[in-house]
């Protein structure tokens, strides 16, 4: 692999010390950032069990926000993972759509982060980059958030935009072409 600073491994490696930073707190908030030209809502509020999101994730503890959105550099496409203490956050959330509220995510408001699982899917120069990230919750819930659509439904990759898979069977079953693993991806130990 190759060890550039500007490769998608080194940026997935500098996000683990915010992935560590939210384990074992508790989600206070989470917004979805959409372009202007997006429908208002895209099917959320139907209670669905895959939500599409074209730009990013946010999720809020007390203590720190974490971004999840579509990164390209060097041609290669990942999934990035940005950490921001919570005084900044508002910035970074004033275009978004608060969903905290919805289904199936109010079930999971309040709920601690327990850990998290990584996908992973390799590039034609042998760089590897994540492409989704399982956030698990005591009690056992899960929540996926992958690079891609939906197509008829049914999650597509398309790596310039997002779903967040609730559903622990459509996760394991939506798969990269190239990947070995699913979006389920296998236990990140921090």
């Amino acid at each position: 692999m190759k060890n550039s600073a500007n490769q998608p491994n080194n940026a997935f490696h500098t996000s683990l010390g915010v992935l560590r930073s939210v384990v074992g707190q508790s989600v206070t908030s989470v917004y979805y950032k959409c372009s202007n030209d997006a429908p208002m809502d895209l099917g959320w509020n139907e209670g669905a069990m895959i939500h599409e999101v074209d730009q990013a994730v946010v999720i809020s503890t007390a203590s720190q926000t974490i971004v999840l959105e579509w990164r390209i550099i060097d041609g290669h496409e990942f999934l990035d993972i940005v950490g921001v203490p919570n005084e900044a956050a508002t910035a970074g959330i004033a275009d978004a759509h608060d969903v905290a509220s919805l289904p199936p995510w109010q079930f999971l408001m309040t709920s601690e982060i327990a850990g998290f699982g990584i996908a992973m899917q390799p590039s034609g120069d042998g760089v590897e980059s994540l492409w989704a990230l399982r956030i698990d919750f005591v009690g056992q819930a899960s929540v996926v958030v992958a690079l891609g659509e939906l197509r008829g439904g049914v999650p597509d990759y398309q790596p310039d935009n997002l779903l967040v898979i609730f559903d622990p069977d459509t996760a394991s079953f939506y798969q990269v072409l190239d990947a070995s693993e699913s979006s389920w991806g296998r236990d990140l130990h921090l």
